[in-house]
């Protein structure tokens, strides 16, 4: 007698778990389009995070950088920016930590 039909056409039709259907996709692309930071750049970039980091909660910090802040503009694009730059954000944090507390 054969098989019970419905037992086996659940486990035919069942693809295995380590099999894929179709390559892996990455999350996040390339951003080709984009110019890459240079080393200095990127240092600065650091700099700022870290010191907003230090200054303020994480989700204040993370807010203030990357939404317009009077006279600065977008913190984190002014800090990249240059030197300058970087000195008016961390006066700025500096500021926004002395009001918080």
């Amino acid at each position: 007698m054969p098989a019970d039909p419905a037992a086996t056409a659940d486990t035919a039709e069942e693809p295995s778990l380590y099999e894929k259907k179709s390559p892996a996709r990455r999350q996040f692309g390339h951003r080709k389009d984009q110019p890459r930071l240079s080393a200095d750049q990127a240092a600065r970039q650091g700099r700022v995070v870290s010191a907003a980091l230090r200054s303020l909660p994480a989700g204040a910090a993370m807010t203030f950088l990357n939404t317009d802040q009077a006279g600065l503009g977008r913190p984190l694009d002014r800090a990249i920016e240059s030197i300058e730059g970087l000195a008016a954000v961390e006066a700025a944090l500096a500021q926004q930590a002395i009001n918080r507390s």
